[in-house]
């Protein structure tokens, strides 16, 4: 329990809590869980936002298969973006004269995509080309803004990085990784 309570507080931008994530292997396999749990809950934003008629079937065998494909797709998309989120902010690091040490970064970017909860629904709107309501940017704008400070600290704590520093190198990942998200995502028709 002490160990999702300091999940908890690194998340919540605590420095201490984030350092132990930082230091201790252990929590590898939250990282994996934490993952697989964020990649549940967009797989289930996915199946909520895509209309109706594309995934209604008259078979209750086919309509569980349709949500248990769509579950399975965003945990993979959620690995994926793991891996490039780690892959970007270990080059940020770097670039900024830090040692890399990407399987702490790894581990730590599992913890940094939690906050994209918050804005899955508008990612999920997004996609089907829906126009996002008032709430629904400023879900995404939180959620954003939220994973930007919290890589910024475990960004911070791995490379040894002055604070300038870390912001800068969190901006360009986040930058390149829009950019190649904007790139990957279909335009909705």
């Amino acid at each position: 329990m002490r160990q999702l309570s300091s999940i908890f507080q690194a998340i919540f931008l605590d420095k201490e809590a984030a350092e132990k994530l930082a230091s201790n292997e252990t929590y590898n396999k939250w990282a994996f869980i934490f993952t697989f749990v964020v990649g549940t809950c967009y797989g289930s934003a996915i199946y909520l936002r895509v209309p109706e008629e594309y995934i209604t079937f008259d078979s209750s065998i086919l309509q569980s298969a349709v949500y248990l494909f769509l579950l399975l797709a965003g945990t993979g998309m959620v690995y994926l973006t793991r891996l490039g989120l780690t892959l970007l902010l270990w080059a940020g690091g770097k670039a900024f004269g830090g040692p890399g040490v990407m399987g702490i970064i790894n581990r730590l970017t599992a913890f940094a995509l939690v906050p994209s909860i918050v804005g899955l629904p508008s990612i999920a709107a997004l996609s089907n080309g829906e126009e996002l309501s008032m709430i629904l940017a400023i879900l995404l704008a939180i959620s954003l803004l939220w994973m930007y400070f919290v890589s910024v600290r475990f960004i911070q704590i791995t490379q040894k990085l002055k604070a300038w520093k870390a912001y800068g190198a969190v901006m360009i990942a986040f930058i390149f990784f829009s950019s190649v998200y904007y790139l990957i995502l279909p335009p909705a028709s």
